[in-house]
Formats: structure tokens, C-alpha cells, sequence
């Protein structure tokens, strides 16, 4: 199918997710299933459930929640729980991730252009200073880095909607760039429009199954000057 794009659309400033979008995913899963296996979790139900993520469905994907729906038996063992959350973060932190091809050259026209971009992740601030390190990403380059460390976490709208606020930034000329469930009802939820891309969680039909247009799903963040003037 020839998919025939409107023309590009003029925006300020762009929020972009990390896991999934500026970096492979591949990592990430590689660590949640090396954790799972230290603390005796039945890994062979991790690519059954984000098979189903994949599609669409309505499951978290997060460290609290996950866990528990793979392994039952977590929810009577906190301490394990605990200690499954505790070995993950470790491992990422000493863990190298691996940027999306383009996502460096599409930020760089960012800089260029005197577009400003942000980061808002499911993350842990200590995390990401790490991982954005490990991926060749400079911290200090985004107009800011939104994590899950404040008192709201996405896809809240008040975890990004001050920041905006205070930085100048009116919601409906920006754009939000992510892979999941959870980008999706962030963008939507704070008035940036959202772009999905296919390096992460969700495939065409799982954006599709949350009414996502073909023209608002890119193959990767690197396209995204097919539809953003930059």
C-alpha cells in the first residue's frame, strides 16, 4: 500500500520517549528476562505477554505491575518483588543500550534548527542519565529530561504540562514521538500530537487498535521529517 502523506506540519519543539524510541528495545528485554531468571521467574511468559502487547493490548508495561501478571506468586512475596526491581535497575546501570539508526542525526537538525526537544520517559532519573550516557545521548542537550521520580508519572498530563509551561511552551505546537499504550494517551492527554514508531512496543496493528492513523506511524524516529518540518 502507497502511504500518501499530508504535507509536513510546522512545530516548535518535540517530546520524545526513550525506550523503544531513541533506543532499541532489545535491551530492555534482555534485562527484564536476566532479572526474571535470578529470582526464579518463569521467563517463558515474558514474550508470550508482550506478544500481546505488541497487538494492542491494554497491559502494562512497567516494573510494578508487569511482574506480578507473569508471576502470581509475587504478589504474596513482596521481598522478591522487590528484589526483581532492585537486580533490573542494577543491571541497566551498568548496561550499554543501543541508539536507534538516525535517532543522533534527527536530534543534531533539532540543534540546527533551534527546536527545542525533551525526553519524557517511564524512567528513573538516576537511570536515565545512565542509559541516555551509554546510548552516546547528551543529557544536558534536551530542554529537559521527565522522568518518573516527580509526584505525577505518565501518561499523566501533569508530569509534562508544567514543564511546558514554565519553559514557554504552548502543548499544541509541539508533537510526542513514542512506542506504546502509554505514549499514546500521554501525547493525547497533555494536546501534543502524537507520532508512533515501530522500534518498540507496539506493531502497526497495535497502534491501529488504539486509532492511530497510518500517517501518524512512522517506521522510526529517523522519518520523522516526512511529516515534521525541521
Amino acid at each position: 500500500m502507497l502511504l500518501i502523506r499530508p504535507a509536513k506540519k510546522k512545530k516548535e519543539f518535540g517530546s520524545f520517549d526513550f525506550d523503544g524510541t531513541l533506543v532499541k528495545l532489545g535491551r530492555l528485554r534482555k534485562n527484564f528476562m536476566r532479572a526474571m531468571e535470578i529470582v526464579g521467574m518463569p521467563v517463558e511468559t515474558l514474550d508470550r505477554y508482550m506478544a500481546m502487547v505488541r497487538k494492542g493490548a491494554r497491559l502494562p508495561v512497567d516494573l510494578h505491575h508487569t511482574p506480578i501478571l507473569l508471576d502470581p506468586d509475587l504478589a504474596r512475596d513482596t521481598t522478591r518483588h522487590e528484589l526483581f526491581i532492585d537486580i533490573f535497575h542494577s543491571i541497566e546501570l551498568r548496561t550499554p543500550y543501543e541508539s536507534v539508526e538516525g535517532a543522533h542525526a534527527l536530534l543534531e537538525k533539532f540543534d540546527v534548527s533551534g527546536k527545542k526537544k525533551l525526553v519524557w520517559s517511564a524512567n528513573r532519573l538516576i537511570t536515565m542519565v545512565d542509559k541516555m550516557k551509554s546510548a552516546g545521548f547528551l543529557f544536558s542537550s534536551f530542554a529537559h529530561v521527565i522522568t518518573n521520580d516527580g509526584p505525577y508519572v505518565k501518561p499523566h498530563p501533569r508530569a509534562i504540562l508544567p514543564i511546558l509551561s514554565k519553559l514557554g511552551l504552548d502543548p499544541a505546537d509541539g508533537f510526542h514521538v513514542g512506542d506504546s499504550l502509554t505514549d499514546i494517551e500521554g501525547g493525547r492527554a497533555s494536546g501534543l500530537e502524537f507520532f508512533g514508531v515501530l522500534t518498540g512496543m507496539l506493531d502497526r496493528d497495535g497502534f491501529h487498535e488504539h486509532d492511530v492513523d497510518d500517517d501518524h506511524i512512522l517506521d522510526s524516529v529517523a522519518d520523522l521529517p516526512l511529516v515534521i518540518e525541521i
